[in-house]
């Protein structure tokens, strides 16, 4: 069964199980940051032969059947955290914060959003 009817099958089935007004969170990665395509194609045996980042189309599809409150992120923290761990032991550092505080803002553009690392699903059944 191909990939994208996998996903189909499974966003109903969660549906089916959670109740109305009921919640379910996942963290998700992305597949539409240039950066990190091209580290899946560099490893393409880090990950099992099902597993597939989350296109443009899977998140309108969600939002499709659900009341979605989703969070962006790794667009710009991702980067800045691997820069920070030389300013180690201060693992809550200033660059850190302000790597948020612009994601945040950044993340306000509707078509940026898709360009994280991440998405955390925040779903909840009407």
């Amino acid at each position: 069964m191909p990939n994208e009817l996998r996903f189909g099958v499974s966003l109903k089935e969660i549906r089916r199980v959670i109740k109305i007004g009921g919640r379910a969170l996942f963290q998700e990665p992305l597949s539409a940051n240039p950066i990190l395509r091209m580290f899946r194609i560099l490893t393409p045996y880090a990950r099992t032969k099902d597993e597939k980042p989350l296109t443009p189309q899977d998140l309108d599809m969600i939002e499709g059947d659900w009341q979605a409150y989703n969070t962006y992120y790794g667009l710009i923290s991702a980067p800045v955290a691997v820069t920070s761990v030389f300013l180690r032991p201060f693992d809550n550092n200033f660059l850190l914060r302000l790597a948020d505080w612009v994601e945040g803002r950044v993340n306000r553009i509707l078509w940026v959003r898709p360009f994280n690392q991440y998405v955390l699903l925040n779903l909840v059944r009407e």
